[in-house]
């Protein structure tokens, strides 16, 4: 597991996450740390009661499409695909295999579950599906010109 991660300026800045109450706002930062390569984490708890956080905390998170979360009890952070390019020589697969094969990368938005991924050449997926990054004009050519880039 890599020793360091990325977190995007532009989703810490936005409008969703900036609405998010301020404890969930630092639990996304410390789940951020604690993920593995793929973006998956388990042990929510363990990471709540270290910060001295309630399960409400990390219910903003979900409800808001910041994180995914799996009857397994693990979880992934949706934008992870978007910030952190690990390379291969230091890559250490999830060994959430079975939850990683529900899910779907989208350009420009991240991890979405399979049956909520938007249609082939649209940009829309379900609500509480899309990340936050998509929800202005601004956003979405902020990200489109990211990813060309990347």
């Amino acid at each position: 597991m890599a020793k360091r991660r990325m977190l995007l300026l532009e989703l810490m800045r936005s409008d969703e996450f900036l609405a998010l109450p301020i404890q969930s706002q630092a639990l996304y930062v410390h789940l951020s740390v604690d993920a593995d390569d793929d973006g998956f984490l388990c042990g929510k708890k363990r990471i709540l009661a270290m910060l001295g956080l309630k399960e409400k905390a990390f219910t903003p998170l979900e409800q808001n499409g910041f994180v995914i979360v799996f009857p397994s009890g693990a979880a992934v952070l949706t934008h992870w695909p978007l910030c952190n390019k690990i390379p291969k020589d230091r890559y250490t697969p999830t060994r959430y295999q079975v939850e990683k094969e529900q899910l779907q990368i989208v350009h420009g938005l991240g991890y979405v579950l399979k049956k909520d991924a938007p249609a082939e050449g649209t940009q829309k997926a379900e609500p509480n599906t899309v990340p936050p990054k998509y929800k202005t004009e601004e956003s979405k050519k902020f990200w489109e010109a990211f990813e060309a880039n990347a």
